[in-house]
């Protein structure tokens, strides 16, 4: 749970990145959905006698798999994006306008899902990777501090003195430390670490 914690915390931090791969998938849904508004839109209606007993028709996709207006030809493409039968959407814009149309199918999908989805899936592959190994590293990093200052805590030299050079109240059998600030508790832990 706690690694989990972690892990979610540093995705976080790449939360830029991944608004950026957002932006530039938004720009390409937003000029795909342009261009086919403009050049199908009023073509994929269920009363098109081109589209009399096509896949298209009978999958019930004239509800949404259009290009009518703005907002279908954007879901639309999130349609052909996740290459959920995108074919049927491609064919049945062949039929009811010509046959150039498989050019706009083609470049969306070599545009957004195998250029722009591998890159994302990429990306998020090797930040995981990245983000799990930089958390054992800290993990590790602040388990061997725990344990040298536990060491130093506990360390006294022959003389009566703690490593910084405070004196130990020898009457009483245990050790008196004076509260002293970051800087030396750091100096005091780093001829351990050299």
């Amino acid at each position: 749970l706690q690694e989990l914690r972690e892990l979610v915390k540093d995705m976080l931090t790449l939360k830029r990145t991944l608004f950026m791969y957002a932006l530039v998938l938004f720009a390409v849904y937003y000029f795909f959905a342009i261009i086919g508004v403009m050049s199908f839109s009023g073509k994929l209606v269920a009363s098109n006698p081109k589209l009399a007993g096509s896949a298209w028709l009978s999958a019930g996709y004239e509800v949404y798999a259009t290009f009518n207006s703005f907002g279908e030809a954007m879901f639309n493409l999130v349609h052909l994006m996740i290459v959920n039968n995108w074919f049927v959407a491609m064919n049945a814009t062949r039929a009811a306008t010509n046959d150039w149309s498989f050019i706009y199918f083609a470049l969306f999908y070599c545009i957004a899902v195998l250029v722009i989805m591998n890159l994302v899936v990429a990306f998020l592959l090797e930040a995981v990777g990245l983000v799990t190994s930089l958390g054992k590293e800290r993990r590790k990093r602040e388990k061997e501090e725990r344990s040298l200052r536990q060491e130093t805590a506990s360390f006294t030299t022959q003389g009566g003195e703690t490593p910084n050079g405070e004196a130990r109240d020898t009457s009483k059998g245990r050790k008196r430390r004076d509260r002293v600030s970051e800087d030396k508790k750091m100096d005091c832990t780093q001829w351990l670490i050299e």
